[in-house]
């Protein structure tokens, strides 16, 4: 299967002049690295096709640079757009009902087990697709403009996306498409394909794969890796 790695972002959030996943990590590897290798212990990934911003000036340091197993393509505007193109450059790779995923490149914490027992729930339970999450525990509240409580919204039911996420290659491209085309705002995979009419599956991921964003995510990605070992 092939996982789309979307690396084309400047993490702005983070104040570095670095982009986010260029950044080292406690074992002097780059978060995106980190996160390729783990998607590589995985079972059911062969195959990694990373997006890179068209002027990107990292990625010929990366340890996976001339790995056979990991190709690169060039990013958009947005995530959805490096997906999308990222897409295209698998057209003739991945037949219409073969599986994809899409990762965050800024997840290096993920564990290679969760990406196996994604693949595995999505195919015994036939579903269109899945993705990791985890259900909101913290009480939620909804503002106002000027930051004022409005009210408390119920988190029964309320699920943070995570990734990676996966669907057929059709199923994905054409919701993908279909949400460029409509002007939709798509956040992650699993919001195009809703918008398509499908009905995607959860699994319970760790709260340990955290998207790293600001600059005090890293060293909990750090002690999490730790852990990991």
């Amino acid at each position: 299967m092939w996982c789309i790695v979307p690396a084309a972002g400047i993490g702005s959030r983070m104040q570095s002049e670095v982009p986010k996943q260029y950044l080292k990590l406690h074992n002097n590897k780059t978060i995106l690295d980190t996160t390729i290798e783990k998607l590589l212990r995985s079972d059911v990934i062969k195959n990694i096709m990373v997006v890179l911003h068209p002027k990107d000036q990292h990625w010929t340091h990366s340890i996976y640079v001339k790995h056979q197993h990991v190709q690169i393509c060039i990013g958009g505007k947005n995530r959805v757009d490096s997906v999308f193109n990222a897409l295209q450059s698998l057209k003739k790779k991945v037949k219409n009902d073969q599986w994809v995923m899409v990762h965050d490149a800024a997840r290096a914490c993920v564990s290679s087990d969760d990406v196996d027992a994604l693949y595995h729930m999505v195919e015994v339970t036939e579903s269109v697709g899945g993705i990791l999450a985890l259900p909101v525990y913290e009480t939620v509240k909804q503002a106002d403009m000027f930051d004022n409580i409005v009210k408390t919204v119920d988190r029964s039911d309320l699920w943070l996306a995570q990734t990676p996420q996966m669907f057929s290659y059709e199923i994905l491209i054409k919701s993908v498409h279909k949400a460029l085309q409509d002007n939709v705002v798509i956040t992650d995979e699993a919001s195009a394909v809703e918008y398509a009419g499908f009905k995607p599956i959860l699994m319970e991921g760790r709260r340990s794969n955290i998207k790293i964003t600001v600059s005090e995510d890293i060293e909990f990605a750090n002690q999490c890796l730790k852990i990991q070992k």
